[in-house]
């Protein structure tokens, strides 16, 4: 039995025009790019970049993802980023919030990869050999945070990631950053000893623990108070 294709049974104009809204709504948001990038150059594994996948993509598959790369912009802007860690901590924190402001060239998303890269390559024994320590979220938004800790010796680098980012500024009306979004969401620290002392690695500021009873927690506004994403490093053995 033939069957008529069924016209009429959607409107073509209403569905693109909510197809719109919803672009609209998650391309305000490419802090998600931000959580996917920290997350793959921290879990364990090797991580793979795509050529000049450094800054936003927004291509598919094979043969989108092979256009020839504009290596030249790729340094300019990499270059920009160079003197951030001779800044002073509260200049170099207002530079970095920022790049979440000027968020269209990827700055913020390459400010992420060199970063990481750099470390890893400072630090190769935790990302090689280090072990993975799924951290606790408590709080308000612990349902839209992921955390863990890379740990060997006295070295410890610790991931914080959102997600669902699109509904958090949707709720707050604003970028995903500081007590506005994250109220009292908290990450544990079950490693913590007194002496600790924690530091972002996009600002170089010293983020300082809360006790709780007898455990330890960063409040996630603090890590997350000028960059979408936490990306912290301790080194015990340096102040004990």
């Amino acid at each position: 039995m033939r069957l008529d294709h069924p016209d009429g049974l959607y409107d073509p104009d209403a569905y693109f025009c909510k197809l719109a809204e919803q672009c609209q709504r998650i391309g305000h948001t490419p802090f998600n790019s931000l959580s996917q990038t920290v997350i793959k150059l921290t879990v364990p594994g090797v991580p793979d970049i795509f050529q000049g996948c450094e800054l936003w993509n927004f291509s598919l598959v094979n043969p989108d993802n092979r256009r020839p790369v504009d290596f030249g912009h790729c340094q300019t802007l990499l270059d920009s980023l160079q003197p951030l860690p001779t800044l002073e901590s509260q200049h170099r924190s207002a530079r970095v919030r920022a790049l979440c402001d000027e968020s269209e060239d990827g700055r913020a998303k390459l400010l992420v990869v060199n970063t990481a890269l750099t470390l890893r390559q400072s630090w190769p024994e935790v990302f090689q050999a280090g072990c993975y320590l799924a951290l606790a979220i408590k709080g308000k938004q612990a349902t839209c945070l992921c955390a863990y800790a890379r740990i060997t010796g006295q070295r410890i680098v610790i991931t914080v990631a959102p997600r669902f980012l699109a509904r958090l500024q949707e709720e707050a009306g604003d970028l995903p950053l500081g007590e506005k979004i994250w109220g009292n969401t908290t990450v544990d620290l079950p490693f913590h000893q007194r002496d600790n002392q924690y530091t972002c690695a996009f600002t170089g500021k010293i983020l300082k623990p809360q006790q709780h009873f007898s455990k330890w927690r960063l409040p996630a506004a603090e890590i997350l108070a000028e960059f979408p994403v936490g990306f912290i490093l301790c080194e015990r053995n340096a102040i004990q």
